[in-house]
């Protein structure tokens, strides 16, 4: 069989679709192809991408469906409602019966398609967001699951479509965790994403800080994946650095990552932030780290032992999240206790082993 992967808000190499769905079908004597609208890239066969800049909305659907046309899947997953569009109009001009599947990771509409307006403007934009959603949804065959939340207005308007929960875990052949070692001298923090206050930037590394500064015998260091430029308005205390590492390859992050010490994310609780599963808690798991998150719905549906390996915190209780660093520190044994449950949990339950027979018998066999 023929599976494109039509990607309008994810890079032909993400992570979920290029590293665990697409080799997980490879296995299975499946042609595996990807279009995506981000970037232009040609370096593989299998890659029929272009830059969508600029392009009118018609533009772009109808050139989603040129390359489909190119390609004659069999079966075609889109990450988005415009992907699904072109999906939907390959279909309909080349007369194919191919099965369009919606993988179904982000909000939509979500905060960033409403940035910046007005609250009328929002209201009248986010309703034709979502009507435009709904419509594309008609066109599609299922949906592939990522999250409980973000699967429950999809499973309220089409309760006939079938579906399948697959949500983000890691394949744990690409990752090799390091033992974990004592903190007593060194500690080094991570932190992975925009440098922004919606995504809890500034409290991480206000928390660094305190840490740093109530600790004055341990050298800490705050290792940061981002894209974003960092401005450097911020006084340190002499024994915390921190490195900043742009956008590397998944097999690299994965390397790299996991000599890490603790792992943070303390992005704003908001209604939206509230119901969306970080897809990364999985690979910080499988690295056999304890994590310090923000309470959130979402983590504690999808990850129901998270205060067996790490804290749920307010984002803003500076003091609380310190105490709780601090523990980590002092008490060898709760912190290897909590590296050894991360371990265990994603061996046995948290990995794409888990989900990767039930994700191929619904791509391929259709039930």
């Amino acid at each position: 069989m023929k599976i494109a992967f039509v990607l309008t808000a994810h890079f032909p190499d993400d992570e979920r679709v290029y590293f665990h769905q697409a080799k997980t079908l490879e296995q299975h004597h499946c042609e595996t192809y990807f279009i995506s609208t981000l970037v232009n890239r040609q370096e593989l066969p299998s890659f029929h991408c272009f830059d969508s800049t600029g392009f009118s909305k018609q533009k772009l659907i109808h050139t989603i469906s040129k390359r489909l046309a190119s390609i004659h899947p069999d079966v075609i997953i889109c990450d988005t409602p415009m992907a699904i569009m072109g999906a939907a109009q390959y279909r309909r001009k080349a007369k194919q019966d191919a099965r369009i599947l919606y993988d179904i990771t982000e909000w939509y509409p979500s905060k960033k398609n409403l940035a910046h307006l007005t609250v009328i403007s929002k209201t009248g934009k986010f309703l034709l967001l979502m009507l435009l959603n709904l419509w594309a949804n008609f066109k599609t065959d299922g949906f592939i699951l990522g999250e409980y939340y973000k699967s429950k207005p999809f499973r309220f308007f089409f309760p006939k479509k079938p579906y399948i929960f697959c949500s983000y875990y890691p394949d744990l052949r690409f990752i090799h965790p390091i033992p974990p070692h004592t903190l007593t001298q060194n500690c080094q923090l991570f932190y992975s994403g925009n440098l922004s206050k919606e995504k809890g930037f500034e409290q991480v590394l206000k928390a660094a800080i305190w840490a740093a500064s109530f600790n004055p015998k341990v050298y800490f260091t705050l290792n940061v994946m981002t894209t974003s430029k960092f401005e450097d308005s911020y006084r340190l205390p002499e024994n915390l650095d921190i490195s900043f590492t742009p956008y590397i390859p998944f097999e690299d992050f994965c390397k790299k990552a996991t000599e890490s010490d603790l792992f943070f994310d303390l992005r704003q609780p908001d209604f939206e932030n509230d119901r969306c599963l970080p897809i990364k808690l999985f690979y910080f798991m499988a690295f056999g780290r304890p994590v310090i998150y923000t309470d959130l719905k979402a983590i504690r549906k999808g990850v129901p032992e998270i205060e067996e390996f790490g804290y749920l915190v307010n984002p803003y209780d500076t003091e609380a999240i310190l105490d709780i660093i601090n523990q980590y520190l002092l008490n060898k044994q709760l912190y290897d206790q909590h590296c050894e449950r991360a371990l265990q949990l994603s061996k046995e339950k948290y990995n794409w082993d888990n989900l990767a027979p039930d994700f191929i018998k619904f791509i391929l066999h259709n039930e």
